[in-house]
């Protein structure tokens, strides 16, 4: 009688880690950059929101980074950033904080509006 191996279970494969989609609303100069006024993203749950304006980077090019950001991990002052309705400052802001999407609103303010 010739014995059979035991067969061996598959190494234990992580699960993805889970995602939040972050609608993303663009205004102004920056539509004129991107030539849209609103993309989605598909970001890890514990992404920032510079995490979300690098990604628009990605997509969007080496203009549109130079149009919102002052460094890699600070925008320009003439950016307003908004997460859900509320104007952000802290670029280190976690994007989801309780649901499953967010919504980025992006505008560049001209020098009178305190740009």
């Amino acid at each position: 009688m010739r014995l059979m191996p035991h067969p061996v279970a598959p190494a234990a494969v992580a699960a993805p880690l889970a995602q939040i989609e972050v609608q993303v609303l663009m205004f102004g100069m920056i539509c004129q950059t991107t030539g849209e006024n609103k993309t989605t993203l598909r970001l890890p749950r514990d992404a920032t929101v510079s995490d979300a304006l690098a990604a628009l980077g990605v997509i969007y090019g080496a203009q549109f980074l130079h149009l919102v950001m002052r460094t890699a991990a600070a925008k320009a002052s003439h950016t307003q950033v908004s997460l859900d309705g509320q104007l952000v400052r802290d670029m280190s802001a976690r994007v989801a904080v309780s649901a499953d999407s967010a919504t980025i609103e992006l505008i560049l303010l001209s020098g009178h509006e305190g740009g």
